[in-house]
């Protein structure tokens, strides 16, 4: 290894990754470069081995000598995407072609990282299926020994309003395909437009009270934030997002009877990375490749 080198990739201006890039970089004790979401490959530049015997590969961010893949020890990432905008230009069949070549390299890329030793590709979900949806979330941290609220996927009107009775006519809901999607709450006017539903199931789910707390993962350790928790929810939380070879992520509870896993972040919080215990943790992990 020549000289370590941390990247960043993502969208410049992001509400987490820009404060943790400047930190780490203000810091001083590795390179550190930002990829920008959007530049690749027109402008950032890709050369990938991969059989035991072929070069490692680089990568060329506009204006900085290039990377060694072998020299980069840290990897954080805001999720990745191909932006349509960057394929204005081509017309459809080779814009289409386009994001589906350089979202499958982007894949490649980051499972390599991820799989070489000494390296930690902090937020990269290898199986991607298990969270692609809130459904398969919650789906996940069942699996994992987590409680979920109450939820009903469903096409069938009659159903939904059996679950929105059973609820207390407190109900929440979005569409299913998306993990990003806001919820909303059921109100009288939702209730009318139920029949709709044999046109595409929609996700309902039981609104949960309670105090907040987070399990904030950070390669091998836990940190607690907000209410306490107890030692099986932290382990539990800590062992979903090993399961996911995710280093950095947080599940966040709301806290009643009995603790209730309400969401998965596949990444840090801002709010996360104000403690300076996880904000140290965090960066060592990507300077050292390991805690």
């Amino acid at each position: 290894m020549n000289e370590p080198t941390i990247v960043f990739y993502g969208t410049p201006g992001h509400p987490v990754l820009e404060p943790f890039y400047q930190h780490v970089r203000e810091r001083g004790r590795r390179r550190v470069a930002f990829a920008t979401q959007g530049k690749f490959p027109r402008e950032t530049g890709l050369c990938l081995g991969a059989g035991a015997s072929d070069p490692s590969g680089w990568l060329q961010l506009p204006y900085e000598d290039p990377i060694d893949l072998d020299d980069i020890c840290g990897v954080c990432l805001d999720g990745y995407y191909v932006d349509p905008e960057a394929l204005s230009d081509l017309d459809e069949a080779d814009a289409a072609y386009a994001q589906t070549e350089i979202w499958a390299t982007l894949i490649a890329l980051f499972a390599r990282l991820a799989r070489r030793p000494g390296c930690v590709v902090a937020n990269h979900v290898t199986r991607r299926e298990w969270v692609a949806s809130r459904a398969a979330q919650q789906a996940f941290l069942s699996a994992c020994g987590l409680r979920v609220p109450r939820t009903l996927i469903t096409s069938d009107p009659a159903a939904a309003r059996d679950f929105h009775e059973t609820c207390g006519g407190r109900t929440l809901y979005k569409p299913v395909t998306t993990p990003f999607a806001e919820f909303k709450a059921m109100g009288a006017d939702d209730l009318d437009r139920l029949d709709a539903l044999t046109l595409a199931p929609a996700h309902f789910e039981e609104p949960v009270d309670g105090e907040i707390a987070q399990c904030v993962v950070v390669g091998g350790q836990a940190f607690t934030l907000g209410a306490s928790l107890p030692e099986s929810s932290k382990r539990h939380a800590l062992e979903t997002c090993q399961r996911l070879e995710l280093t950095m992520g947080e599940v966040v509870f709301r806290l009643g009877d009995t603790p209730i896993a309400t969401t998965l972040r596949t990444h840090l919080s801002l709010e996360a990375l104000q403690y300076a215990e996880v904000l140290e943790a965090a960066t060592t992990l990507l300077e050292e490749g390991h805690l």
